[in-house]
């Protein structure tokens, strides 16, 4: 006699892809924000030297802008580590909607022959 049976699988319906391309454009904007830093600093300095100038103003301006450019490196580094963080999981999400869970219902006729 046959009988009813089913079967379960989990089917990858699309491939997965690496997201990872996506990183670049933020990083890019990471990378623009330091050099803007750099620059600043760079101008601080300059501002400084630039005819003889100096005394505790000058330094205090050298010693802000260098507790700047420490502050947004600890800050870009982290950001770093952010968006590397979201792009897997984001990763994850996507290649997650890419499969499918099937039943498939069938009569097994075999059993019935033993």
């Amino acid at each position: 006699m046959p009988s009813d049976e089913s079967i379960s699988i989990t089917e990858q319906i699309l491939p997965t892809e690496d997201q990872l391309y996506r990183k670049q454009s933020f990083i890019s904007a990471l990378d623009r924000i330091a050099e803007v830093d750099q620059q600043l600093q760079q101008l601080v300095k300059r501002f400084g030297s630039e005819g003889g100038s100096s005394g505790k103003t000058i330094e205090a301006m050298e010693e802000k802008a260098n507790q700047q450019r420490t502050s947004q490196n600890i800050i870009l580094n982290s950001a770093e580590s952010t968006i590397d963080q979201a792009i897997k999981r984001f990763d994850e999400q996507v290649d997650a909607m890419k499969t499918q869970n099937m039943t498939i219902y069938y009569k097994n006729n075999l059993s019935s022959a033993f």
